[in-house]
C-alpha cells in the first residue's frame, strides 16, 4: 500500500519526522509513537516503518576462506528438488521440512525429551544439579521442541541433552528465570578434548539489564 505522510499521520495519529544516523548519514523517515483505534488493536500486531529505525543494508560477508572437507566419502548433498517439497513447508516449518529443504534425507525419526517415547535414543547429562525429570510436563515445553529439532533433522547422529541446574545471581526486581550458562561453559571448559560435543545448540537468552556485569 502506497499513501502520503499525511494520510499516515491522520491515520495512525502520529508525527512523523527525518531521522539521520549520525556515523553514516543515513536517513530514515519514522515516527516515535502511533496509535490504532481500539476496534483494530486485537488484529494488527505492528505497523512497519514506524517506530523502528533501524539499518536494512546488506553486510558484507566476512568469511575469507571455506576449509575443503577432510573426511574421506564426505560430500555435498545434492540440491533440493522444489516439487518434491510439501507446500506446506512455505507456511510452518517442521523437522521433515528441514530435511527435504536441506537434502538431509528423510528417516522415519520422531523424539520428544521423554526418553521413554523417543523414536530415537539421545543421551542426557546432567550438570551440577541439572535435572531431566521424565513426569513433569510443565517444565518439559522448550526442551521438548529442542529435542525433537536436534534429533529430528540429524540422522545418526549422536545427540547429547545437557541439563545445568542452578540459578545465577540477577539484576533488578525481576522473575529469576536466568540460565547458569557460565557454568555450563566451565563444564565444557574441565571436559577433555574427547569428551568435548562438536556442535552446541542452545535456545535460551536472557534479558541484558537483568545479568550482574561480574
Amino acid at each position: 500500500m502506497t499513501s502520503t505522510i499525511g494520510r499516515l499521520e491522520n491515520l495512525l495519529k502520529a508525527e512523523y519526522r527525518v531521522f539521520r544516523n549520525a556515523y553514516t548519514g543515513e536517513q530514515q523517515v519514522r515516527t516515535l509513537e502511533y496509535g490504532l483505534p481500539k476496534e483494530l488493536q486485537d488484529h494488527i500486531s505492528m505497523i512497519h516503518p514506524t517506530t523502528r529505525i533501524g539499518s536494512p543494508k546488506a553486510f558484507k560477508s566476512r568469511i575469507k576462506y571455506v576449509a575443503p572437507a577432510s573426511k574421506p566419502g564426505l560430500q555435498k548433498s545434492p540440491a533440493a528438488d522444489a516439487s518434491t517439497i510439501d507446500p506446506t513447508c512455505d507456511f510452518s516449518i517442521t523437522p521433515a521440512c528441514l530435511r527435504d529443504l536441506y537434502s538431509l534425507g528423510n528417516p522415519p525419526l520422531e523424539a520428544i525429551a521423554k526418553l521413554e517415547d523417543a523414536g530415537q535414543s539421545f543421551d542426557v547429562e546432567l550438570i551440577i544439579a541439572g535435572t531431566n525429570n521424565q513426569t513433569n510436563a510443565t517444565k518439559a515445553a522448550e526442551a521438548d521442541m529442542d529435542i525433537q529439532y536436534a534429533v529430528g533433522i540429524s540422522s545418526n547422529v549422536p545427540v547429547t541433552y545437557y541439563s545445568t541446574g542452578d540459578r545465577p545471581p540477577i539484576v533488578g526486581n525481576v522473575t529469576d528465570d536466568n540460565e547458569p550458562f557460565i557454568e555450563s561453559l566451565q563444564y565444557f571448559l574441565n571436559s577433555s578434548e574427547s569428551d568435548l560435543p562438536q556442535t552446541i545448540s542452545i535456545s535460551y537468552g536472557e534479558a541484558e539489564q537483568s545479568i550482574p556485569q561480574s
